[in-house]
């Protein structure tokens, strides 16, 4: 038994140094010299929208009266390809905004990348990931949007592809928090928070196998058949390492839990939800409607790829009303009534309004906006649809 032990610790010894090795030589561990990082103090960084106050170290920041900020960092044009990482760096003092990191190419093309914030206070991007990160880069900014408070920014760094900034960036998204999302360990999707090329997890599941294929190695050559229970230690010592990051996890999200919502009443337990905003508008919307349910017809794009999400949220927060959210476009006009609901979430651009006319496919609608926030509009359809460029009579720009 011990020295079966002993196999399989070796074996999974002999694939770590292996991954370490070809990741090593991966980020350019074996090149000759490297560009120096490109580094944007505070006192560097540019607010064209919001109102920026340097102080010490720090960049204040804080945001229009919409809760939105445009920062720039001027900087002469760069090659894309020298530099695949970019690293954020603010202060813990106030929540972290939602944000973007955005750029501008040679050939006028824009591309941008969600900033997830690592803890409180840091971010790593691995913008190479992205088709947009290419060629020559003229200009940088950031975009924070839904921040009434200010925050502070110490500096941006743009840095050269090399090992030591490569394990920087695995270690910083093993920690990165994901919110718990009702899946298993093997769900983890990241998104806007998660922004490197190479994922701990895809690492450790190459490494297992590469373990298990090197024990089997081992045995076939000394011609001696591998037992099962030590591809099963092999496989469990890789689950186990995901695992402790899954239930690091739930720690963290049982914490935030009990602060957001503990000794809250209902109302406010809704409001501070993932999709507070969406349960805020729509109370106001179902004031506005009959009471009876009324047929309404919800059009929700794939907002930052929550689309399905606030889909089904909405099916649920506008009940008892009859709701069809099947898909992101009006129905054939036979389904169409006057009286009928139409709610617009993030206005998609499969059904445009303008003019008092609701535009989707061939048809258009009269209709009147009887709400309007900012990503939430509601109309009442007031006629029955025509194809596009017939005579219509609008009621309501």
């Amino acid at each position: 038994m011990q020295r079966l032990l002993g196999e399989v610790l070796g074996a999974l010894l002999l694939a770590v140094v292996g991954v370490a090795a070809v990741l090593f030589v991966w980020s350019g561990g074996l090149a000759g010299s490297r560009p120096p990082p490109l580094v944007w103090e505070a006192q560097q960084i540019q607010v064209l929208l919001g109102r920026g106050l340097v102080s010490g170290e720090q960049l204040q920041i804080y945001p229009d009266a919409s809760g939105r900020t445009l920062i720039t960092l001027p900087a002469e044009p760069f090659s894309a390809e020298e530099y695949p990482y970019l690293l954020v760096e603010r202060t813990g003092e106030e929540g972290a905004p939602l944000s973007s990191f955005v750029w501008l190419q040679a050939d006028g093309s824009r591309d941008s990348l969600d900033i997830g914030w690592a803890g409180q206070s840091v971010a790593m991007l691995a913008p190479s990931a992205q088709e947009g990160w290419q060629g020559e880069i003229r200009q940088l900014g950031i975009i924070t949007v839904g921040h009434a408070n200010r925050f502070s920014l110490l500096r941006v760094t743009a840095l050269p592809r090399s090992p030591a900034t490569m394990w920087r960036g695995i270690l910083q998204e093993w920690r990165v928090w994901e919110p718990f999302t009702g899946h298993t360990i093997h769900f983890r999707y990241g998104g806007p928070e998660i922004n490197l090329e190479l994922r701990p997890s895809v690492l450790i599941g190459v490494t297992t196998l590469l373990a298990l294929a090197l024990f089997a190695l081992r045995r076939w050559l000394g011609r001696r058949p591998p037992p099962w229970q030590a591809a099963a230690l092999i496989f469990l010592a890789g689950w186990m390492v995901l695992d402790l990051r899954w239930e690091g996890d739930l720690w963290r999200q049982h914490a935030v839990t009990r602060a957001t919502y503990s000794g809250a009443d209902w109302e406010a337990r809704q409001r501070a939800a993932p999709d507070g905003d969406l349960f805020a508008a729509v109370e106001t919307i179902k004031k506005l409607m009959p009471q009876s349910p009324q047929r309404l017809f919800v059009i929700v794009t794939d907002y930052k790829g929550r689309g399905e999400f606030y889909r089904l949220r909405t099916l649920y927060h506008l009940l008892p009303h009859r709701v069809y959210a099947e898909e992101p476009v009006l129905p054939d006009p036979s389904a169409l009534r006057v009286g009928d609901y139409v709610l617009r979430l993030w206005e998609p651009t499969s059904v445009l309004a303008s003019n008092g006319m609701l535009r989707w496919r061939q048809w258009q609608v009269p209709a009147t906006r009887i709400y309007a926030e900012e990503n939430f509009i509601l109309y009442r359809i007031d006629a029955p649809p025509s194809v596009a460029g017939s005579v219509a009579t609008p009621t309501n720009p």
